[in-house]
């Protein structure tokens, strides 16, 4: 039970200097990719790196310095190999909608 108010001017700056230090925005710099931006309700870095003529975003989690390491490293190798990349990704994709024709295809044929 509450007998008197002492003062009500008073200021816990310890929370306060907390949340304001929690708000801040937490960076991860690579060299070749650039600056990570931390999502923290997220946990994961974000940054917009460039595939071919688009911007894209690019995640890792929040994780052990070598899973952050890893993900680091694999992203490079793929900016770095991105025309092989993307040509093995988009015959992958015509394969996958030519097999997905075909089935049509034969769906159509089946039903005459």
């Amino acid at each position: 039970m509450l007998v008197s108010l002492i003062d009500r001017d008073t200021e816990d700056r310890e929370p306060q200097d907390i949340v304001e230090e929690a708000q801040k925005p937490v960076f991860y710099r690579d060299e070749k990719l650039g600056t990570f931006e931390l999502v923290k309700g997220l946990d994961l870095f974000e940054t917009a790196v460039q595939w071919g003529n688009q911007k894209c975003l690019l995640y890792f989690n929040l994780g052990e310095d070598k899973e952050i390491n890893d993900c680091i490293q694999t992203a490079r190798r793929l900016i770095h190999e991105q025309d092989k990349w993307d040509s093995s990704i988009k015959l992958f994709a015509a394969n996958k909608l030519l097999e997905l024709a075909n089935d049509w295809q034969e769906q159509d044929d089946s039903d005459m």
